[in-house]
This record gives structure tokens, sequence and C-alpha cells, in this order.
């Protein structure tokens, strides 16, 4: 199994109060903060951590962590400080140091890279030292774009489309980019779609987006050797996403589909799905660049 995922046994420093982060109002210093960041086994950082899946994943690697006895900290980045707050006490309850980094990554490349580099400078407080820490980078920030109108409109708004692709291209290489550099050893998880494999009317942007991080995950696949990379996709989520869906997509067919599933109640619960994703990293038997659908039969690898 992953090392990332059955480490070392619990050293006993981690946070026991839900409340002791430094995103929460509290006495609580940033320098023993840091310390504690430093002494860790597992450095965790999950984008859009604040709601649906980035949320659920968060918490349910930190129960994982707390079951295993592994020494982990996390780096909770998202817009909202408040929701990242709430998502930073729930992992707390397992254990688990915690620290949200709030951040937009609809800003200008100039505003992007300081952001990224505080949030690296958090996540790795004394780089020297990461060399025996396993890693894990959940890429799960992302948007849905325009799902109003056709390609053919694209050309309409060339700021809004400027501001999709850094959201949910722009933004991800980089971090990505910067976790190779320090990260000696981990796994890059893509949040993915069955989108990035099958295209859909009215979803451009969206199956845009998801097949260029699919393929870009697979060629750090092959670049890397001690960072393996899973595009996974957690399957059609009861979130917020999904109700835009239901209510403007422009695609009759699709949007008739998804109000048919949340009526059912067969929309797949995040915290469901994102139990299937840590099992999946526990087991480690998918193939490094693949792509991992919630309702395919567990990976075996080649």
């Amino acid at each position: 199994s992953l090392a990332l995922l059955v480490g070392r046994p619990n050293l006993g420093t981690q946070t026991q109060n839900a409340n002791e982060h430094t995103g929460s109002k509290n006495n609580i210093s940033l320098t023993t903060v840091l310390l504690r960041m430093a002494a860790c086994d597992t450095v965790v950082i999950v984008t859009g951590a604040s709601r649906g899946f980035g949320e659920a994943a968060a918490v349910q690697l930190a129960k994982h962590y707390q079951q295993q006895g592994i020494q982990a900290c996390f780096v909770l980045t998202a817009r909202d400080s408040a929701a990242l707050d709430s998502v930073a006490s729930a992992v707390n309850a397992y254990g688990c140091e915690t620290r949200v980094v709030t951040m937009d990554l609809a800003q200008s490349c100039v505003d992007l890279q300081a952001a990224i580099d505080n949030l690296f400078k958090v996540a790795f407080p004394n780089p020297e030292l990461a060399v025996g820490v396993n890693a894990l980078l959940i890429n799960n920030a992302g948007t849905l774009g325009d799902v109003e109108h056709t390609v053919a409109n694209y050309s309409n708004d060339l700021s809004a489309l400027a501001t999709f692709v850094t959201v949910n291209i722009t933004s991800l290489v980089a971090i990505t980019s910067r976790f190779l550099k320090v990260a000696k050893k981990g796994v890059i998880v893509n949040i993915s779609s069955l989108l990035a494999l099958q295209p859909d009317a009215g979803m451009g942007m969206y199956c845009m987006a998801k097949a260029g991080r699919d393929l870009f995950h697979a060629v750090v696949a092959k670049e890397e050797t001690e960072v393996k990379t899973l595009n996974y996709a957690p399957g059609p989520l009861d979130t917020d996403m999904q109700e835009v869906l239901r209510e403007t997509l422009i695609n009759d067919q699709s949007k008739a589909f998804y109000i048919d599933m949340h009526s059912k109640g067969s929309l797949v619960k995040p915290q469901e799905s994102a139990q299937k994703m840590v099992q999946i990293l526990h087991e480690n038997h998918f193939d490094s660049g693949s792509h991992v659908d919630f309702f395919d039969d567990f990976p075996i690898a080649k």
C-alpha cells in the first residue's frame, strides 16, 4: 500500500481541539502551527476544500489517517474562509493538524503566483525537511463554465473564457508544478469527470477543462517516478454544481436526466464517493496516470 496512507505510527502531537487551527480566532500562534506542520509524516493539500467533494475528501482522508495512526497535516484552500474554518474543525476532530489558506484562483498571473507561493510556504515551511514526508495533492478546485450557451457563443465573452481557463487549467498546472518541485514522494489526485472522456452538448468549457486536466496528469505520470497521479471521476454528485446544471443547462436532454436523477435520489453523496477515493488510494492498485470512475469495478494494476 502507499506509504502515504499507511505511514509510521502517530506520534501523538496532533491537535485534539477541533477549533485549534490558524483559520480560527484562537490563541494558537502561527509559529506553533508551522512547527507542527513541519513535524508531520504526511502533508495533504486540498484545493476547493470549503464544500462539496473537496470538503468530503478532506474529512474522509482525516478519518482514514486517524484509523491508520498516521500523523497528517492538512492545508485546505478555497475562497470562503468561514466555510474553510468549518471544514478544518471537522478535520481537527480526527486528530489532524490543519492550516487554512484563503485564495481566489481567478486572479492575475502575478497575484496568482504570489498566492501559490504562500500556499506552499504554509504546506512546506521547511522544504529541506520534505525529503522524508509523504505528500498528497487533491486537485479539486474547478468550475462548470458557461452551460447556458453552446460553443458558437463563447467568443461573445472572452474575458469570462479567460477566467475559466485560469481557474480550471492555469492554476492547476502551476500548483501541480510547484508540488512536484517540493514533494519528493506522494500522489496527486485530479478530480475528473465522465465528461473528460465523453462529450456532451452545452458542456464545452467543462469537457475541455476536464479532458485537458486528465491528459496533463497522465503526462506527469510519464515524467515522475516517485509521484503517482490518479484521475478520479467522483460520479454525478449531489452538490451545488449539480443544482446549477438542473436549473441552467442549455441541453434539455441532459438537463432532464439530471432532474430525474435528483428526484429519484440517485445522485452520489460526496462522502460516499470520497470514501471510494480513499479506498483506491489505500489499496494502490491503480496505474499512475489512469482514469478511474466511482462506478468502475475496483481497478487492478496491469
